[in-house]
């Protein structure tokens, strides 16, 4: 069995397990594919709550669960196979795009650019998890050893699947269910990475404590979320934040970007492929700033531009080449 089938096979149950879920309760597929998770966690048997879900569909999920072997997989192949899972809920569900999740070709640069970045083991704090792919991504990549990770998220019911997916993987993560604008007791991350969701943020008492808050309409969410995660973060720290490629122009854009040139190191400014996005408006970026403190540098020059798009091998391997000697003077 290639490595291929062996994700799709686990696939195939979590998928078959999510529909019979959602059909017998009549849920949306996410919330089959969240009782699901559960289920595999407690001991692989599925669990019957007021009579629901039905005595048939226990049976079936039960044989479902009999054909797989979780010590069989390793934790990357979970990871890709409860990402097609969540891949499946977005279009069964029409989620919302600030529920969907990171893509794996993201994950692989910010990856790159940790490493690059910090040489120290790493204190790795999510704001915004989510169902936390971008997260566990990271983790499989650099093993549990080389890194804590604390991950914050606000919905409860992609807690749920955070909680279940970092179990099954066997990640000690910290997992925090709140909103992550409000004040948080956590120990201070070397480096917060964060897939952010856009919008407007609705609590204007809580906002205007923050110097990118707005008075005339509420302020952008993802623009007090930066300021809070580097507010959280330890001196000389990095934040490595997924936003709109068109973050600094917008109304508030200019709240922002006197924020990270005032009172932090804003030295990168990465646009993602065009090719990744169907839509130009829906396009990204990679932001990097960093924390002053006693090694940080401002650089020379902010690092702008374009990542070339990932099937152009070559073009990424000279961009990742540059990357690194740009980053050497901040690897300390």
């Amino acid at each position: 069995m290639t490595d291929k089938d062996h994700v799709l096979s686990l696939y195939d149950v979590l998928n078959q397990s999510a529909q019979l879920l959602s059909s017998d309760l009549e849920t949306a597929y996410l919330e089959g594919l969240a009782e699901t998770l559960q289920n595999l966690v407690f001991e692989q048997k599925a669990q019957q709550v007021d009579g629901l879900p039905s005595q048939e569909t226990i049976q079936t999920l039960n044989q479902l669960y009999q054909l797989i072997d979780l010590n069989a997989y390793t934790k990357e192949e979970k990871r890709k196979a409860i990402q097609l899972a969540l891949l499946q809920a977005i279009q069964k569900d029409n989620i919302q795009s600030n529920h969907q999740i990171t893509p794996d070709s993201i994950a692989f640069l910010i990856g790159y650019f940790m490493n690059t970045l910090s040489k120290k083991p790493i204190r790795l704090l999510d704001i915004t998890a989510g169902t936390g792919n971008l997260l566990s991504a990271l983790l499989n990549h650099f093993g549990d050893e080389h890194i804590e990770s604390t991950a914050i998220e606000v919905d409860e019911l992609l807690v749920s699947i955070l909680a279940m997916s970092m179990q099954l993987q066997g990640h000690d993560t910290k997992i925090m269910h709140q909103d992550s604008v409000q004040p948080l007791l956590v120990d201070k991350p070397n480096m917060i990475v964060s897939d952010l969701p856009i919008g407007y943020y609705p609590h204007d008492d809580i906002a205007k404590m923050f110097k990118v808050s707005v008075s005339n309409e509420h302020t952008y969410a993802h623009h007090v979320l930066i300021e809070h995660g580097m507010q959280l973060l330890e001196e000389n720290g990095w934040g490595i934040f997924i936003v709109p490629s068109n973050v600094f122009e917008t109304p508030q854009g200019h709240h922002l970007l006197q924020l990270l040139t005032t009172d932090y190191y804003m030295q990168g400014f990465l646009l993602l492929p065009a090719t990744m996005f169907k839509q130009s408006s829906a396009r990204k970026a990679i932001l990097l700033v960093q924390k002053m403190g006693d090694t940080a540098t401002k650089a020379d020059e902010v690092l702008i531009g374009e990542i070339p798009p990932l099937k152009q091998i070559e073009k990424v391997q000279d961009f990742l080449s540059k990357f690194g000697e740009w980053a050497e003077a901040f690897a300390k």
